[in-house]
């Protein structure tokens, strides 16, 4: 996908192994329980494009299975220059855009929350499906042309939850690179502020809308931590702190937890 022929394998250092585990023992008990059926491996993988990736495969039943790929620099770099960088590859230049989520944990947080609500979406069904192909080979293509929450199609929303900016967010360098100019910043972000997503990347389909929803609900209201999109120093975003992005989150992840 990415045209790239320099991934390596990567073991993971006894810290980082326990970090993971530790990360994982943190998810809902549902979540967990999915993955001890039905996830396959998570993968470390050297120079691999964007924070992480999921997919699936079927077994020999046409029962869907999932695994997950993380990229390992996500160790070295702490939750919010993890999601920092995300964000700032969205604008041609230097836009000053910084994501805030504290000080507290490192970037593989965000890549195990992201990619791992993909997987469990994938296994048990959160979203109608997370790409057409699994309805196609596990359903025979029945049950495409659905809607679901927010969205008209898996990647069109309703008309009254899109925004002008939508169409022109590329992220990590793919699919033509960066293409809104850094000084069009604080426009989108006060567009964005009108949407129910949790973040610009959840606006690409409604399964990254998913994924995002439960990673800045483990984040703000799990684990606590902020989680504030500044321009230049100043505050632009601030999905969940309330608002539609909250209250969604909320319905779809709040009952998947332990009292």
């Amino acid at each position: 996908m990415d045209g790239r022929d320099d991934y390596k394998p990567y073991v993971l250092k006894p810290a980082e192994k326990k970090l993971v585990l530790d990360l994982v023992a943190s998810l809902p008990a549902a979540m967990r329980k999915a993955f001890q059926e039905k996830l396959l491996g998570i993968f470390f993988v050297e120079n691999f494009t964007g924070n992480g990736m999921s997919n699936w495969v079927l077994d020999e039943r046409k029962r869907v299975h999932a695994w997950i790929v993380i990229n390992p620099a996500s160790f070295r770099k702490s939750l919010s220059e993890t999601l920092t960088g995300r964000e700032a590859s969205v604008f041609k230049g230097e836009a000053g855009v910084k994501v805030d989520c504290g000080k507290k944990y490192p970037g593989v947080l965000y890549t195990l929350l992201h990619e791992g609500l993909h997987a469990y979406d994938y296994v048990q069904g959160v979203t109608p499906y997370v790409e057409r192909m699994v309805v196609q080979a596990a359903r025979g293509d029945k049950g495409e042309g659905v809607s679901w929450d927010v969205w008209a199609a898996i990647d069109r929303p309703r008309p009254e939850a899109d925004f002008t900016w939508r169409g022109q967010l590329h992220f990590y360098g793919l699919g033509g690179g960066a293409a809104i100019p850094a000084a069009e910043a604080p426009k989108v972000y006060a567009a964005f502020q009108k949407t129910p997503f949790a973040s610009l990347y959840g606006s690409l389909s409604w399964a990254e809308d998913a994924a995002e929803l439960f990673v800045f609900h483990h984040i703000t209201r799990v684990l606590k931590q902020p989680y504030v999109v500044r321009i230049k120093g100043q505050a632009a975003a601030e999905p969940m702190k309330a608002g539609a992005a909250r209250e969604r989150a909320e319905r779809l992840y709040a009952g998947l937890y332990e009292p």
